[in-house]
């Protein structure tokens, strides 16, 4: 996990604004929605500057565990905002293991970089506090069908319950990517108090595998009752993503699959490195470019308090 004066590259703390240099991959952009316009990573300079050096009074990683259900424990890697305006839970992909480890004494570490398990410190540098959602105690892993549990709500609810507490008044968002889209969007619809406040869905998986054993391992966000999610939803995916169960196509339409919520919008990544493991890495997982679409999910969620 980088820390503030390295921010992957981009920025160097440091040093003054004006000795900020780009990272070779400058045509990388991200643009709002069909047909919105381009935005370079050079106009992101001034954003990720503030966020960098926000990032130098955020608290510490810890990992926490919480009673969720009768016997069974739910951990996640927390990282408070310094000032928090919002609070995020963040469900990875795969089959959810977040990959930390480590101790209060000598600090938390994960072995995993993908774009959420690795990534509350990243939302906490833009002023959300995080929790990177682990697999609980009774389970291995979130596959299996599991996602789309009362018992995996449940255990969501204890977290967003968690978040609420260490930031009053402030709201909470599900944000899922890849395998994890389904966690966020069956939470939301399972929930029926005390819910998220709103919702981001990033490289959502929306093809089933023909092979049912291969259908154990990916989880279409499709799947949760979309019909009762009443909160606003963000779905952020890479034009490129090449993983054959989250092509970028199907997305625009899928902004028209939340027929009850006031709000929902898609943000259209592209840029950054690609990788020969699409569904693992890459455009898949934002490589190259994981704080920018971090910044731009976060003023998101910001912006759905003005």
């Amino acid at each position: 996990m980088p820390h503030a004066g390295q921010l992957e590259g981009f920025i160097d703390c440091a040093h003054s604004l004006e000795r900020v240099k780009l990272p070779p991959r400058q045509g990388a952009f991200i643009c709002l929605n069909e047909g919105a316009s381009k935005m370079k990573i050079s106009h992101l300079i001034a954003a990720s500057f503030l966020f960098c050096h926000s990032s130098m009074h955020a608290q510490d990683l810890t990992y926490q565990q919480l009673i969720t259900r009768d016997g069974v424990k739910q951990g996640f890697a927390f990282q408070q905002a310094a000032d928090p305006v919002a609070s995020a839970v963040l469900f990875q992909g795969g089959d959810g293991r977040i990959g930390a480890f480590g101790s209060e004494r000598k600090g938390w570490v994960r072995n995993d970089a993908a774009f959420l398990s690795g990534g509350a410190g990243r939302f906490a540098d833009t002023g959300i506090s995080a929790a990177a959602f682990d697999t609980p105690s009774d389970r291995r892993n979130l596959n299996s069908g599991f996602r789309s549990t009362a018992e995996h709500a449940q255990d969501a609810a204890a977290v967003m319950d968690f978040l609420r507490k260490k930031a009053p008044g402030k709201p909470v968002c599900l944000i899922g990517t890849s395998n994890g889209s389904l966690s966020a969007t069956s939470a939301a619809a399972l929930i029926n108090d005390q819910g998220p406040d709103c919702i981001v869905l990033t490289s959502s998986v929306t093809v089933k595998p023909k092979s049912a054993v291969v259908a154990r391992f990916a989880h279409v966000f499709t799947d949760a009752d979309l019909s009762k999610i009443k909160v606003p939803v963000l779905i952020v995916h890479h034009k490129n993503d090449l993983c054959e169960h989250t092509p970028y196509a199907p997305m625009l339409a899928h902004t028209k699959s939340f027929p009850n919520s006031p709000k929902v919008d898609l943000i259209t990544i592209e840029g950054g490195q690609d990788h020969s493991d699409n569904c693992n890495r890459g455009h898949h997982q934002f490589w190259g470019i994981e704080r920018e679409v971090t910044v731009q999910i976060a003023d998101w969620i910001k912006s759905l308090g003005k």
